[in-house]
């Protein structure tokens, strides 16, 4: 759901009335950071040893991302203003949608529980519904 709703207000940026830009706006930087302190906590509850390293290095690739990420979105800009950044927002959030699907996929087959291919979407929502 998250994942959604991020690509949602990304996308009403592009509106033309500013009400829905800033609303665009308002409902990306919500979901991003609630998302991101739900990551930023579960990365602890779920490393078996070394939680401060796991953490650490969590926010690591974290501040290092938005760096690079950050500073690649001026090309974008440079060249296709800000339609181009909400092209690379639009393809790194997908990118993340299939990083989870793949996460999720190997805690299935590591339980050993059936994947039906039809749900990947659906569970993907659940898990960053319930499991965060």
């Amino acid at each position: 759901m998250n994942i959604v709703l991020v690509l949602s207000g990304t996308h009403l940026t592009l509106a033309v009335p500013l009400v829905f830009v800033i609303a665009g706006i308002a409902l990306f930087t919500f979901v991003f950071f609630a998302s991101h302190s739900i990551a930023s906590s579960l990365v602890g509850k779920r490393a078996a040893s070394h939680k401060a390293q796991a953490s650490s290095l969590y926010l690591f690739f974290y501040y290092t991302g938005s760096s690079i990420f950050g500073s690649l979105g001026g090309f974008f800009w440079s060249g296709s203003g800000w339609k181009g950044v909400v092209a690379m927002v639009s393809v790194m959030i997908l990118v993340t949608l299939v990083l989870a699907i793949s996460v999720i996929r190997e805690n299935d087959v590591a339980a050993n529980t059936k994947w039906c291919p039809c749900m990947q979407f659906s569970y993907c929502i659940l898990f960053f519904i319930y499991k965060a």
